[in-house]
């Protein structure tokens, strides 16, 4: 690769050593920069970032130590023109979310190829956002599975409603028939409509659902 990063300061943070002491080997080979410093242990790296000034910082998001999204707050907090990657074996649906709203400069699997890493370097110290291949496709997948959500969300009955905010505080099916004096089994009925109308696996998806779409506050 070229040389436009030459006087550039890295810093990773990755509690596995042996994936730390890897991705160093790999930058030193690829890039030519001035500094490239790594930590396997977060309250350490923390301790540095308020000494020195560093272009970018590669951070896994599974910490002992702290939360990966901590670490970011923290280095954002202390050097706010510093430009973030995040690296993460984690493809759920909050991750995915709570790593755009946090807007960090760079996002890689760990199911990625190590070329997406050094795309990523490359594209992020020239000013540009990186999101790899695969993270791509699991964001336009849950946006895509989110606006159909939101469709089902407008089509479901009152009724269906009324027992989806049952659910959501917490209740049980007896107790929501108990309730609205209706049957266990006319409850577990609905439950399971919701589940497949929802497109959904869980109760915990199904709360989820019915908090971003509003069902919760809906009168």
């Amino acid at each position: 690769m070229n040389t436009d990063q030459k006087k550039k300061t890295i810093l990773l943070v990755n509690d596995n050593e042996l994936v730390l002491n890897g991705l160093i080997r790999v930058l030193e080979t690829s890039f030519d920069f001035e500094q490239i410093i790594g930590f396997s242990n977060a309250k350490q790296a923390c301790h540095e970032i308020k000494k020195q000034k560093y272009d970018l910082f590669i951070i896994d998001l599974q910490l002992k130590e702290m939360s990966g999204f901590d670490l970011v707050t923290f280095i954002r907090s202390v050097q706010p023109h510093a430009s973030v990657i995040v690296v993460t074996k984690h493809e759920e649906v909050w991750t995915i979310n709570r790593m755009l709203e946090m807007e960090v400069d760079g996002i890689v699997l760990k199911s990625s190829p190590t070329e997406h890493i050094l795309q990523a370097v490359k594209s992020v110290l020239k000013g540009n956002r990186y999101l790899c291949p695969r993270f791509n496709h699991l964001k336009n997948q849950f946006r895509h599975k989110h606006t159909s959500q939101m469709k089902q969300v407008r089509l479901l009955t009152e009724q269906e409603k009324i027992i989806l905010r049952y659910i959501v505080e917490g209740l049980s099916s007896r107790e929501i028939a108990e309730t609205l004096s209706l049957s266990e089994n006319t409850i577990e009925s609905h439950r399971k409509n919701l589940f497949v109308k929802l497109d959904v696996r869980n109760v915990a998806q199904l709360v989820a659902v019915a908090l971003q779409n509003g069902i919760v506050n809906d009168d």
